[in-house]
């Protein structure tokens, strides 16, 4: 009973700070680690522009992460993995290919793409336990027969590639993230997978509530400036 009386706070204080037509307010938001500076600073620093008086309260996860707090009420708005829970509304922002991250001396970095079940001997660098991606890879891996071997995990795609530079194992990752970690030692190859490994990040908030217009004002903007690939 507490947490739902401290979300009717949140939502009659967001409509109070909206009778004050966006003088004042604030956005509670939640980003994926994944992706968040190539998709989102941008984003970010235009809706600062033209909200300078929003107080952004911001959360980074993984999607399990985000969705938890968009259910309690501690976020209005999270970016996450398009949801199955009914639970949740949500407005689709993007839907990208992942692609694979392998060490240049690998036995498959010469060719022009890579099939999933070709990594099957291939350590994999996978996610945070809070990341829905590793169900999804998971997944996939199991319809072509295999259960990868683990290599590693981290939510941190900087230091994902730096494993794969190091020779520890291949990791996916969305396409726009991953044409940014390409360097020395890192070789980039398209991914054939099945249709439902991609990375389609979607902005969700508990179904039937009250939307602030700070909230709806991220909303649009998304709408306005789709992302890479989007």
């Amino acid at each position: 009973r507490g947490e739902a009386l401290l979300r009717q706070r949140q939502a009659l204080l967001g409509e109070l700070d909206d009778l004050d037509q966006m003088a004042r307010g604030e956005l509670r938001l939640g980003l994926p680690l994944l992706g968040s500076d190539a998709l989102f600073a941008g984003l970010f620093a235009e809706y600062r522009r033209r909200h300078p008086n929003i107080d952004i309260q911001l959360l980074e996860g993984g999607s399990r992460t985000v969705e938890q707090a968009v259910a309690s009420g501690e976020l209005e708005l999270g970016g996450s993995l398009t949801p199955s829970d009914p639970a949740f509304e949500y407005q689709p922002f993007c839907n990208e290919p992942l692609d694979a991250l392998l060490p240049a001396g690998h036995a498959l970095a010469g060719l022009p793409q890579v099939e999933l079940r070709q990594l099957a001997d291939t350590p994999f660098l996978l996610y945070q336990r809070s990341f829905v991606l590793n169900d999804r890879l998971l997944g996939a891996c199991q319809q072509m027969g295999f259960t990868p071997k683990e290599g590693g995990r981290s939510g941190q795609a900087d230091f994902l590639a730096a494993l794969v530079a190091a020779g520890q194992g291949v990791v996916l990752l969305p396409r726009v993230v991953a044409r940014a970690l390409e360097r020395p030692g890192v070789v980039r190859l398209p991914l054939l997978a099945p249709a439902a490994l991609r990375w389609d990040i979607a902005f969700i908030w508990r179904r039937g509530a009250y939307l602030s217009r700070a909230a709806q004002a991220w909303l649009q903007l998304l709408r306005e400036r789709p992302a890479p690939g989007g």
